[in-house]
């Protein structure tokens, strides 16, 4: 993993936040540049092409916008994750969505056509082509091991004969071509296999793209009469250079952060590294299937398997860490701290020993288990001796200007007593950053849902809702209704 800092003799970090937030900054101006561009090249195709009617051509900047915005996200959200499953997952679910989206957008394109009963057949025989192929792939997930390596080729062809098909029907334009094979593209680049992705194996097609991007570009400027044409191609060009190129920065940004992960979980169980990486990955169905056969109730027996359980809250912890949209929430919270920092439930100490690293004296309070353990022992390899990790309440001392108690009230069997010790650490004026995620899931079947509305507890102390804007323009899992920030005001 990336050291810290350069020329620091640290260890390496099992989540170097201060790195991740780099790359997050290069991901951002590099995708950013990478779909202003390809939306640029778009609208300047569709306008440039004389054909299409003024409502097709709506559809059409409707469309360049999506893909703007889905050449940005996509790459992030798919790559940065351990679970390959998840880009097969998003395929499927994306492909019905496709159904939909089909189906409606094409209904202009059958109202103004010439050959109206053809364009109707073709919308139709589009959608049912659509959601026959999507079945077929569904069942095909079900059946084969190598769905990763044969799926998105599948789609990429379904989808290419498609766009070329209703083109040379005349039924779509060349924008609606090039478009059309965008979409393809990226959906392809984005759920095949990640070794594809590979800088090394991802170099050359970059240059190559980026090479005839520029060429075609150049020939939108001096081709007069075949301007929208060699637009489109440009357009079709910067997708695919700009799709690997967030493809490659993504699977490469991962990689590195995962090596970590596991290496430090080796050095601390002393397990070899594949071990790690399967327990990775199996940590949370063996944590869902443990409560399922051991159902615990009482208070005493909750707390007894939470400690048998805590070595595999290592990985499970871990593991969801890695992933890009929990990243994202992690440095949105660490840009709110201040002062005197209490990491409740703390597990393995990411956000604890972070916070630490930043200079804040923290508290980093967990039952006494491996997932402390290991948070202790992290500490100890960096040098960290500004974080404390008491077991007990009564030996929380002071008040605290910020409070995090993530992932952990729907674990308590009465959230209520842990909430009112909370309010009673907050200093005046200080934040209280919490998640109530209440009721069991199939992923999770150890969330309890007791009769506690947090907001109201909350409001009844005197403290106020400190979301703001973070409620709508901040990440996707701080914008979720159960994440929590409030501000005591006495």
């Amino acid at each position: 993993m990336i050291r810290a800092a350069l020329g620091s003799k640290r260890p390496a970090l099992v989540m170097n936040y201060a790195e991740q937030e780099k790359r997050l900054r290069l991901y951002r101006l590099i995708g950013g540049g990478g779909a202003t561009a390809l939306l640029a090249l778009d609208l300047f195709a569709i306008h440039a092409e004389r054909g299409p009617k003024t409502v097709e051509k709506i559809a059409f900047i409707a469309l360049a916008l999506a893909l703007a915005g889905a050449t940005y996200y996509l790459p992030f959200y798919l790559n940065l994750t351990t679970e390959d499953e998840k880009r097969l997952r998003w395929a499927v679910k994306f492909r019905w969505i496709l159904c939909g989206i089909v189906a409606a957008g094409g209904a202009p394109f059958v109202v103004g056509a010439t050959h109206r009963l053809a364009s109707t057949l073709a919308l139709f025989g589009t959608v049912a082509a659509i959601a026959t192929v999507n079945a077929f792939v569904r069942e095909l997930i079900r059946r084969r091991t190598d769905a990763l390596r044969v799926v998105p080729k599948i789609y990429l062809l379904t989808d290419a004969a498609l766009a070329i098909s209703w083109t040379w029907w005349k039924i779509g334009s060349i924008a609606f071509l090039s478009l059309a094979l965008q979409w393809a593209s990226l959906c392809y680049i984005v759920t095949a296999e990640p070794t594809r992705a590979a800088w090394k194996q991802a170099r050359r097609r970059i240059i190559v793209f980026a090479i005839a991007a520029v060429a075609m570009l150049a020939l939108t400027i001096v081709a007069e009469p075949d301007r929208a044409l060699f637009a489109a191609a440009a357009a079709l060009m910067t997708c695919w250079c700009a799709c690997e190129l967030l493809a490659a920065f993504t699977f490469d940004w991962h990689a590195k952060a995962r090596a970590g992960v596991v290496a430090e979980i080796a050095a601390f169980t002393g397990e070899a590294h594949e071990r790690v990486c399967r327990r990775l990955l199996e940590a949370s169905g063996a944590l869902a299937e443990n409560w399922r056969r051991d159902r615990p109730s009482s208070p005493e027996e909750i707390v007894a398997w939470y400690r048998r359980n805590s070595r595999l809250y290592i990985y499970d912890l871990a593991n969801f860490h890695l992933y890009g949209k929990h990243v994202r929430f992690t440095l949105e919270l660490l840009k709110l701290a201040r002062g005197r920092v209490l990491d409740y439930g703390a597990g393995i100490g990411d956000l604890a020993l972070e916070l630490a690293r930043r200079g804040h004296a923290v508290v980093h309070f967990d039952l006494d288990g491996d997932a402390r353990s290991f948070a202790i022992w992290r500490a100890k390899r960096e040098g960290l001796t500004n974080v404390d990790f008491p077991t007990k309440t009564e030996r929380i001392g002071g008040a605290f200007e910020t409070i995090y108690a993530l992932d952990v009230l729907e674990h308590l069997p009465d959230p209520e007593d842990t909430l009112r010790f909370l309010v009673s650490k907050l200093a005046p004026h200080g934040r209280l950053i919490l998640t109530a995620p209440f009721g069991a899931t199939d992923a999770h079947p150890m969330h309890l849902a007791p009769a506690l509305d947090v907001r109201r507890f909350l409001d009844q102390r005197g403290l106020r809702e400190a979301k703001g804007w973070r409620r709508w323009f901040g990440p996707a899992m701080i914008r979720r209704r159960h994440v929590m920030i409030y501000r005591r005001t006495d």
